[in-house]
């Protein structure tokens, strides 16, 4: 993203948490930032355009923060989850008067692609919530995820409420050790009494593609020609320079990293594509072209 557009971006987040969207006008959002209000039409086409980019940014920022960091590798799924909660609150208590902003202008969701991006946005936070508390608890509770991940989001919701509206003072690291022992406790009791789920199993390709992330079947295959040019680029002969070799690890990791995450930057990995493809082309290394090609396609 240019680092005007997102400068105008979080200006604009500035002043709607101000003073909400019906009330700010382009004039003021340009004034923030010293820019002539021509100058917003350069990127942006009406209020209307630049409140979607806003809650697209937004949403983006969110689900980045809610992402695995390296530093979380080691931890046990139950203490990753919890981390992860707390990073979530964490960000909505920083961004308080912009969430309490979506909240109180209901309006401005009358908008299809607003209605669209909450849909996407709603899919991923259940895929999110569904893959953590599958890889929490395993086979034996497959047949709760469901019920136990609506659960989860509930509690976590009214808590946001709480923080949102009642100006309640949480700490982030209580809150998320309290909704995990919660849903621990939830989980025991259902596995215990053996009583009939009240949802069914989740249908996660539906949800993956509703959210716009590539179904399990292409994850999968994608991983896969990822870990064959993993292959590829160790075996990179000595003859050839060692900063190539190094500069083409390095693409591939950041590639890998890249896709790792909830809201990849599609820019980027482009970017490690095309410098492996260029390495490709001059070294006549054939064999990464159809894998290239098939990791582009993504």
């Amino acid at each position: 993203m240019q680092d005007k557009k997102r400068t105008i971006l979080e200006a604009a987040i500035r002043c709607f948490s101000r003073k909400g969207f019906h009330a700010t006008s382009i004039q003021e959002i340009a004034r923030e930032i010293g820019m002539a209000k021509g100058s917003m039409y350069f990127y942006f086409n009406s209020k209307d355009e630049l409140y979607l980019s806003v809650l697209e940014y937004y949403t983006d920022m969110l689900f980045r923060c809610m992402e695995e960091l390296p530093e979380d590798r080691e931890l046990s799924s139950r203490d990753k989850l919890r981390v992860l909660i707390e990073r979530q609150f964490r960000f909505f208590r920083e961004h308080l008067h912009f969430m309490r902003m979506l909240f109180l202008e209901p309006a401005t969701g009358l908008n299809p692609q607003v209605q669209n991006l909450l849909m996407r946005t709603r899919a991923r936070s259940a895929v999110w919530t569904l893959s953590h508390i599958s890889a929490i608890y395993g086979n034996r509770a497959a047949r709760y995820v469901t019920d136990a991940a609506t659960m989860f989001e509930g509690m976590t919701g009214r808590y946001l409420e709480k923080l949102f509206f009642d100006d309640a003072e949480l700490d982030e690291g209580r809150v998320s050790r309290f909704l995990i022992n919660r849903i621990d406790h939830l989980m025991k009791g259902l596995l215990l009494t053996g009583e009939e789920p009240i949802l069914p199993a989740p249908d996660m390709n539906a949800l993956r593609e509703k959210a716009g992330w590539p179904l399990e079947a292409e994850a999968q295959q994608r991983n896969g020609q990822l870990e064959e040019l993993k292959r590829l680029v160790s075996a990179i002969p000595d003859s050839v320079p060692p900063a190539v070799r190094t500069e083409a690890a390095s693409a591939l990791e950041r590639l890998e990293s890249e896709w790792a995450k909830l809201v990849p930057d599609k820019l980027l990995a482009k970017g490690m594509l095309a410098l492996l493809r260029e390495y490709a082309a001059v070294y006549s290394w054939t064999e990464w072209e159809s894998l290239l090609d098939g990791l582009e396609s993504k």
